[in-house]
């Protein structure tokens, strides 16, 4: 499951995030996204041309839309761990509701949660 972070990390080249798309063009590794980050993802594009290739490259990924079991399970993780913001527990929960490694850089949100769901931190 990749956290927001990894797919930007991507568009700008940044080598952390190479590796984890190599792995996921050939069938090494599954791609999966959390609606939440979509709509993160969304929110920071700058005109048609951006939307094009953002759209191609969610292509190539398995869309995880946030259904009433992963709603519950990220109020409970949010109940569980209080620093845990509603978007990033959503993005957890639907990493362990599919059995996938949540890939995330953004080790201060997530970090808690490691021994609870699995994470890998690049």
């Amino acid at each position: 499951m990749l956290d927001t972070g990894i797919i930007i990390d991507f568009y700008k080249g940044r080598e952390g995030a190479r590796r984890y798309w190599e792995a996921i063009r050939d069938g090494k590794a599954r791609g999966a996204f959390s609606t939440i980050t979509e709509a993160e993802l969304w929110q920071g594009l700058r005109g048609p041309e951006e939307e094009q290739k953002h759209e191609v490259l969610l292509s190539f990924l398995e869309r995880i839309v946030v259904d009433m079991h992963i709603a519950r399970r990220a109020g409970n993780l949010c109940r569980q761990f209080h620093s845990l913001a509603i978007p990033d527990a959503l993005i957890a929960a639907s990493a362990e509701l599919i059995g996938a490694t949540l890939v995330s850089k953004n080790v201060i949100d997530f970090e808690p949660l490691q021994g609870v769901i699995p994470c890998e931190f690049y």
